[in-house]
């Protein structure tokens, strides 16, 4: 029984470090500038060409947090858009998505780019 403690101890303590990094990542508010800032650190470090960025007007209201809607437009290779999902995973701002659409980039001069996504997210804030 003392080793399943121990076992148990550790995994407390790590789902405890992993819940502190999440809720150090929530603001109290979220603005546009904010966001955008985010968002090209994560362009910086994943190489995707933003075309669009839309911030959608209501707040959405849960429990114990807020959502406020996002839509960007963007152009990337697949590897790009890993690095993107995987890049806004770890970022200094907590956003979830929403929604995603990948579709076929037609612009011949973008070559390196072959996809366009359209993504909804939200940016995640405390009440």
């Amino acid at each position: 029984t003392m080793a399943k403690y121990v076992e148990f101890k550790k995994r407390a303590d790590s789902v405890q470090r992993e819940l502190e990094w999440i809720q150090n990542r929530i603001p109290k508010s979220i603005d546009k500038n904010q966001l955008l800032d985010n968002l090209n650190f994560i362009q910086s470090r994943s190489g995707f060409t933003l075309t669009n960025f839309q911030m959608n007007g209501d707040v959405n209201a849960r429990d114990s947090y807020s959502e406020v809607p996002v839509s960007l437009k963007f152009n990337t290779s697949y590897d790009g858009l890993l690095k993107f999902l995987y890049q806004s995973s770890v970022s200094p701002l907590l956003m979830t998505v929403n929604g995603i659409s990948v579709m076929a980039n037609t612009d011949v001069g973008q070559s390196d780019r072959t996809l366009t996504v359209q993504l909804f997210l939200n940016g995640v804030q405390a009440k």
